[in-house]
């Protein structure tokens, strides 16, 4: 035999005495053609040689190509099993032999009830039967299936048949997906969704979804009750079919705010079902999507309708009290007017008559009933004068005339008023040296306030107690002080002291007179300089301290504890 031969032989199949009788016929033949021509022997040792090669390379490609589908067989993250028509494991991916507990060198040509409890086998087999009898793949099954620790997991399932190279079915191809976490994030969803739900239709609020063009894409139940339509009524039509006409304008304004990203909150009207406006408190922001995109506009809205009547209601009432406070501080005007106007004369007349008594020499009974009308006379020009003030500080038509003093001046001679009135009703009123405090002030009107302080300190102190009056300088401002040893008030009365009308002493009031307006006009007086008016008590008992300030004269600068004028 020629080496070339017998060298390719041994390399394939061991050599020529291993061969079929017809092969070795055929090689024979071959071997006598080498030695018929050399050419011809050359030419067909080069042709063995080239299909030896070539068939060589093939048998590698293949062992590859195979090692590599081995490879991506195994490393699919799924379950592949071929099973043959009785139910045997023909084939297995690793994923698939895990699952079942071994490898697949163990578990290939197993029967599945061997491998799995035999009622899980046999309703598997079940379903494997109905594509391999109708030759139709079953798609999408899921199915949950318990772990032994009592957990529950989800597997998604394909079956298609497994067929022959003649078309004919042979068993069936599992393809199958592990789920739980899907479906586990199915159930958050659906919780979510369903929370989501819940909030939106238990909702006190209206709430409204639009799209670009303001067409509506959600609306819960109390959206649609508020405008008096069903939620099906309202699906698909536009904001503005709904919105009052008189705000029609308005509400395009702001529903292009919403669509460049604006965050709106406003009073909006819009018009229900009958015809009647609806007020509601809307509150507006864009929708956006995955990208970031506006892909419409989101609106919660309060039904307001009943605070919006209850509000003109309310203004329709203050403008009537204000026409009646504007009528009655009219009448106060006009009657303190006529009452004032025969004040003076008849007061002349007063001072006339006595002096006439007294040089007459006629009864000191006589000349006491002239005293007695011209106190209750002074309580008259008093009450008048109150009103006076009332008015002006009601109306807002205070005229001050202000002019450069020194306080502690003023304050000495409101003191000096009074000293008389206070010794009488045995009430020592002590004043200390004051420091200079330099104000630009209407001085009769200060005085106004420091006598009204002075007389109620009189009036409420009892006898055999003191009044002080102090002075300084706080914080840029001159501050005054009357503090009393008399009746005190309760801390609920001070809030009340300064309105109009307000007696704190209501049994001591009634007997001592007073209008209830002095304070009241003092707080007018003070504020009016630019200044505030305080009253402090510890209690019924612990007497009262009043105090008011106003602001020293700009060019001023203190020293120590004076003021002195620039």
């Amino acid at each position: 035999m020629h080496k070339l031969l017998e060298r390719q032989l041994r390399r394939h199949v061991g050599g020529a005495e291993d061969l079929p009788a017809p092969l070795k016929a055929l090689i024979e033949d071959i071997d006598r053609t080498y030695t018929e021509s050399d050419a011809d022997r050359r030419f067909v040792e080069h042709s063995l040689d080239l299909t030896s090669q070539e068939l060589m390379q093939r048998n590698a490609d293949l062992r590859s190509k195979q090692r590599e589908q081995q490879v991506i067989f195994d490393s699919v993250p799924a379950l592949i099993i071929y099973k043959d028509t009785r139910n045997r494991i023909l084939r297995l991916n690793d994923s698939a032999a895990k699952v079942l507990g071994g490898t697949p060198a163990q578990l290939e040509g197993k029967a599945t009830e061997d491998v799995l409890p035999k009622d899980v086998a046999d309703a598997l087999y079940e379903d494997d039967l109905r594509v391999i009898s109708t030759g139709k793949p079953r798609l999408g099954i899921e199915e949950s299936h318990p772990t032994a620790d009592g957990a529950v997991y989800w597997m998604r399932t394909d079956k298609v048949p497994y067929l022959d190279e003649q078309g004919r079915v042979i068993g069936v191809i599992v393809f199958s997906v592990d789920i739980t976490d899907r479906k586990a994030a199915e159930e958050q969803l659906k919780a979510s969704e369903e929370r989501h739900r819940l909030i939106v239709e238990t909702a006190t609020e209206g709430i409204w979804t639009l799209d670009l063009q303001g067409n509506t894409t959600f609306a819960n139940g109390v959206m649609a009750q508020m405008l008096g339509h069903t939620r099906e009524e309202l699906a698909g039509r536009s904001v503005f079919d709904f919105i009052s006409p008189e705000d029609l304008a308005a509400g395009k304004e702001t529903l292009a705010a919403l669509m460049v990203g604006s965050h709106i909150s406003l009073d909006f009207r819009f018009r229900r079902k009958d015809g009647t406006d609806l007020w509601t408190q809307a509150s507006g922001a864009p929708m956006l999507d995955a990208h970031g995109q506006i892909v419409g506009a989101l609106g919660m809205l309060t039904d307001i309708t009943k605070r919006r009547d209850a509000e003109d209601e309310l203004r329709q009432a203050y403008g009537q009290l204000q026409k009646v406070d504007r009528d009655r501080m009219q009448f106060l005007n006009n009657a303190a007017h006529e009452l004032g106007t025969p004040l003076t004369p008849i007061r002349l007349q007063i001072h006339l008559l006595r002096s006439r008594l007294r040089d007459g020499g006629r009864d000191l009974a006589e000349i006491k009933a002239v005293d007695i009308l011209d106190r209750n006379f002074e309580r008259l020009g008093h009450l008048v004068r109150d009103l006076l003030d009332s008015a002006r500080l009601q109306a807002a038509s205070m005229k001050l005339h202000r002019a450069p003093v020194d306080l502690r001046d003023v304050i000495y001679s409101s003191v000096e008023t009074y000293l008389a009135p206070a010794a009488e009703a045995g009430v020592e009123l002590r004043v200390p040296e004051l420091p200079r405090l330099p104000v630009d002030c209407d001085t009769s009107r200060i005085s106004q306030v420091l006598d009204n302080l002075l007389s109620n300190a009189v009036k409420f102190t009892p006898r055999g107690k003191a009044i002080d009056v102090e002075a300084e300088v706080r914080g840029g401002m001159a501050r005054v002080k009357v503090r009393d040893n008399g009746a005190g008030m309760k801390p609920a009365d001070l809030p009340r002291l300064f309105r109009p009308f307000s007696q704190v002493h209501d049994t001591m009031q009634a007997t001592r007179g007073g209008t209830g307006l002095g304070l009241y006009i003092s707080q007018g007086l003070v504020q009016a300089h630019g200044g505030s008016i305080h009253a402090e008590s510890e209690g019924l008992g612990h007497g009262s301290t009043f105090w008011f300030e106003i602001p020293l004269r700009e060019s001023t600068v203190v020293v120590g504890e004076e003021a002195v004028a620039a």
